[in-house]
Formats: structure tokens, C-alpha cells, sequence
């Protein structure tokens, strides 16, 4: 049986004159991040840069999560964690896991699993 040479197969790349017009339009197109002093420039079907996205992201993630804290140390279950922030225990168990993973201070309780 013969062996085809699967370099013999591929011909030189082509660059043709429609790629290079799509990347100089979108090099061209561009605008200043919507955040707030944030001037990073972002793609035209954007509104903010990544890193303006990511911080917007940790920010209300961490009001949840000292939601999550104030609950927890005022003594209340994972049950009625939960219902307060209309959410689930296995949610909750997962975020108290991220907390703790990330330094916060949410000790474990006697009698829950480790």
C-alpha cells in the first residue's frame, strides 16, 4: 500500500487581496474602551476592552461574595443562604469552595463536609 505524504499536499499559503483589506478595515476601525479612563482600543462590535470587562466581572462577583460572608458568619445555613440570594445550596457550596480557595474568610462549620 502506498503512504501519501501529507506534505507533498499542501500547497504554499495564500494571501489574498480580501484578507488584506478585512485586516487593514479592522485595524482601522477601532475605538476608545467604553470604561471609565480606560483608553485601550477594542474591536468595532466591542464596547469595552477585556480587562475593563474582567474588573466589572470580579466586582459584582465580589458583592455576592460578601453577601455570602456577612450570611455565613452570622451563623445561617447553606440552606438559608441560598434562599436569601434566590440562588441554590449547591451554588452556594461551590462559591464558599471558590472562597475559600481565594483567601476569604469562611470557616469550615462542624459537621459539614471538607
Amino acid at each position: 500500500m502506498r503512504r501519501i505524504d501529507p506534505n507533498a499536499l499542501v500547497g504554499e499559503k495564500r494571501v489574498g487581496r480580501r484578507g488584506e483589506q478585512k485586516r487593514r478595515w479592522e485595524a482601522d476601525n477601532r475605538h476608545p474602551c467604553s470604561g471609565d479612563g480606560c483608553e485601550n482600543l477594542v474591536e468595532h462590535n466591542r464596547a469595552r476592552c477585556w480587562s475593563c470587562y474582567v474588573a466589572d466581572e470580579h466586582e459584582s462577583r465580589d458583592v455576592r461574595r460578601r453577601e455570602i460572608q456577612r450570611l455565613w458568619h452570622d451563623g445561617e445555613t447553606v440552606r438559608e443562604i441560598a434562599v436569601a440570594l434566590d440562588s441554590t445550596p449547591r451554588s452556594i457550596q461551590a462559591a464558599l469552595h471558590g472562597m475559600r480557595a481565594d483567601g476569604w474568610d469562611v470557616p469550615y462549620r462542624p459537621g459539614y463536609p471538607r
